[in-house]
């Protein structure tokens, strides 16, 4: 046969064998192609963000929902929608159906106060119909609708870029206010009767300033009445306060038209400034001097001398002085209010905030378990609508005379162990409570901790600590740093503490009372507290013994002990709890040891063998940072750059341990955050006291005040690197800044080595 036929045959017979091939297949089983589906979806316009729209595209529940008897399960439910703050216009979406599915949208529920008409609403699933849109207005014959009215003072009509702006949960309005005596929003506010939730709104006025290129809001406030606050919210104004009868329910719900008033664009810091002590003194010859310091630069922008003690009386509302120039609110308005000149032969310090009178500073009067005297020295005008970042008025400064040496404890201590009352601490293989004791030969301390041993233990039941305490299991009530007086007795072998800044959460049993141990039991009750008279000091529940050993400057001995006993009577019953405490070790020319600021507001702690770093300041706002530490270079640490180790120092004394390899086998709870005080834990909301209660700070945006590179990262990455130095003399001395992509960056802060003397 022809080459060629053959080739032609052979093609042929595969061609064939092709064509069966592809019949077998289509014998075969297959799976069908799915529907074609499209997305049913519309537009609603003039909903609010809080009262939901029902709708349906075929009279019945189109969503799910878990089930309220048991939540694994799915169950059909209404489709709700809602709106969102700032637009109009939202859109909505029964999510993917078959083509040619037939519909038609109805409203099963209508939003509180709003009728909403549907257009469009019938048709077919990916047809070329137009889409559905629904139109919801107000429904003013059952739910009347009021005006707000704006009024401005002639200061305020006065300031350029003047803006007054309202926002509810139907909509934001803003208005151009300059020059004009108010501005009046129509129907914007309603009642919302028993509809949860209940209405709010809020007003800002605000102006704007250029600095450096950068455009900063300034606030105003607003004059405060009974149902509206001093930063524009329909609350009553006594809950800013901390008023613990407002605390389930704050708003005021608008039942007609309402008028607010700009009150001020502007803010002068007050403050007092008294003799604190036993006889009282007149203010030494020369006067002292005190300065608002920019918290982001560390320059003084103001100074103000003071040649004589304010008034102390009346005892409510003293007499106060003021700062010369007033000061703009915004994001960068954080101040410290600083004593830049001591009185001859007198210690100062800065006291508490706006919400201790003025004489009572050192009773830090506690509120729903909370101490509301933990901003120290911070000067905030960041946001009148957040308290937190709100205090200006009425400072507080109190002065001493500085003991003579006779009476002066210098030196810092770390807790070794308690011991009576309830339970004796266990050893702790793994390094010595986060517990510090610092005196300066000024007659101040600083006192810090972090997660006790004692709230620890206090999480099991007892006859001292009753399953009914209601901050069990908070590690961070008895978290924070005191601040305030000493006066040390020799002879009587006595110490008196007087607080004066406390970032402890529970006054009762963990805060300031924390310090002392537990020696009180809980038996001091915010009503007794008020109730101690001018002076809150420690000694009224906790005078004990005081022994200081005197040290020498050598590296690892001869370091300075502690002994202090702590009594209360609790029942009837006089119970006492010893501290003992010693001076951590300290290298010569190196890192590891104790480091004060020179004003003494400051104290930082390293421990270079675990690479343990403590820090606490009233530098600003009161803070404490517990953090791992470690230098590139271990060989030596004199010098060179050091990070924050993300995640590894814990919050329980069990399994505290910065050291690599190490282990706790034994350790049944881990943290894995690192404490970041005051602010670390969420606020609480629930008048049950538990978790961090709702008066505890918020740490101000942009504080700088904690040690560098030690503030928390929520996601555990570590921080940028810092560079420190440490340089050899009598005393030693050491510089630590943060840095930025490798460049040293912000403020160099200085620390002095401290000795136990």
């Amino acid at each position: 046969m022809d080459i060629r036929v053959q080739a032609a045959v052979l093609l042929a017979g595969a061609l064939l064998a092709a064509c069966d091939s592809i019949r077998d297949v289509r014998d075969d089983p297959h799976t069908a192609l799915p529907e074609p589906t499209a997305v049913l979806k519309g537009t609603i316009t003039g909903l609010g963000s809080l009262r939901p729209l029902a709708l349906s595209y075929n009279g019945e529940p189109n969503c799910f929902a878990a089930d309220p008897e048991d939540p694994s399960r799915q169950v059909t439910a209404e489709c709700r929608f809602y709106g969102v703050g700032g637009q109009e216009t939202v859109g909505f979406s029964f999510g993917s159906l078959t083509v040619g599915t037939p519909y038609a949208i109805t409203v099963r529920a209508q939003p509180y106060g709003k009728i909403c008409t549907v257009n469009n609403g019938t048709g077919t699933v990916g047809s070329d119909g137009p889409a559905p849109t629904i139109v919801c207005t107000d429904d003013e014959a059952t739910v009347p609708r009021y005006d707000l009215t704006v009024n401005l003072s002639p200061a305020a009509q006065a300031l350029p870029n003047l803006k007054v702006k309202v926002a509810t949960e139907d909509k934001i309005l803003e208005a151009d206010a300059t020059g004009m005596p108010g501005v009046t929003f129509p129907k914007v506010l309603f009642d919302s009767g028993t509809s949860l939730p209940q209405f709010r709104f809020k007003v800002t006025a605000t102006t704007d300033t250029v600095v450096n290129g950068e455009t900063i809001t300034n606030y105003c406030t607003f004059q405060q009445t009974p149902s509206f606050s001093e930063g524009g919210e329909n609350i009553n104004a006594l809950w800013t306060q901390g008023n613990p009868s407002t605390k389930t329910d704050a708003t005021v719900v608008p039942d007609g038209p309402v008028t607010v008033t700009v009150d001020a664009c502007s803010f002068t810091v007050t403050t007092t400034v008294q003799y604190h002590g036993t006889p009282a003194m007149t203010m030494p010859a020369g006067g002292m001097a005190l300065a608002l310091r920019d918290h982001f630069t560390g320059e003084d922008l103001q100074t103000l001398e003071v040649a004589e003690f304010t008034a102390t009386t009346p005892a409510n509302n003293p007499p106060t002085i003021a700062f010369p120039e007033p000061l703009m609110a915004n994001s960068r308005a954080i101040y410290e209010l600083v004593v830049a000149r001591q009185p001859e032969g007198m210690h100062c310090v800065v006291a508490g905030n706006a919400h201790v009178a003025a004489d009572t500073t050192s009773n830090v009067a506690g509120m729903n378990n909370a101490i509301l005297a933990p901003t120290g020295s911070a000067v905030l005008l960041i946001d009148p609508s957040v308290s937190d970042w709100w205090a200006f008025r009425n400072r507080h400064v109190r002065c001493r005379v500085v003991p003579p040496p006779e009476n002066r404890l210098v030196g810092t201590y770390q807790m070794d162990a308690r011991e009576g009352m309830q339970d004796t601490d266990p050893p702790r293989p793994w390094g010595r409570p986060r517990e510090f004791l610092t005196f300066f030969e000024d007659g101040t301390f600083l006192y810090g901790i972090n997660a006790n041993t004692a709230s620890t233990q206090a999480n099991t039941p007892n006859e001292t600590f009753p399953a009914s305490i209601s901050v069990r299991n908070n590690w961070a009530a008895s978290s924070g740093v005191t601040h305030g007086f000493y006066a040390y007795d020799p002879v009587a072998q006595t110490v008196t503490f007087t607080v004066f800044t406390s970032t402890s959460i529970n006054p009762a049993g963990r805060g300031i009372t924390g310090m002392p141990g537990y020696a009180t039991a809980f038996t001091m009750t915010v009503d007794m507290q008020r109730a101690t008279g001018p002076f809150f000091t420690m000694p009224t529940l906790a005078t004990g013994t005081v022994t200081a050993q005197q040290v020498t400057l050598s590296g690892n001995g001869d370091l300075g002990t502690l002994s202090m006993v702590f009594s209360a009577t609790a029942g009837g019953v006089t119970t006492t709890r010893r501290w003992t405490m010693t001076e951590p070790e300290v290298v010569p020319g190196e890192l590891t040891g104790v480091w004060v600021s020179e004003d003494h507001r400051r104290m930082f702690a390293y421990d270079g063998l675990r690479t343990y770093a403590f820090h606490i300041g009233v530098n600003g706002m009161g803070n404490l940072q517990d953090v791992c530490m470690l230098p590139t270079d271990d060989s030596t640490q004199s010098g060179g750059v050091m990070t924050k180790h993300a995640g590894s120092a814990t919050n329980d004394q069990f399994v505290f341990t910065c050291t690599p390899g190490i282990i706790n086998p034994g350790a049944a709870l881990v943290f894995a955050r690192t404490p970041d005080l005051p602010h670390y834990a969420p606020k609480n909301t629930t008048p049950s006291g538990l978790g961090i209660g709702p008066t505890t700070p918020q740490i101000a945006p942009g504080f700088r005040g904690r040690f560098p590179g030690t503030a928390s990262q929520l996601d555990n990455r570590p921080t940028s690197p810092v560079v420190f130095q440490v340089t050899a003399g009598d005393p030693d001395t050491m510089t630590v800044q943060d840095t930025l992509n490798g460049v040293p960056v912000g403020q160099q802060f200085v620390f002095i080595r401290q000795r136990v003397q």
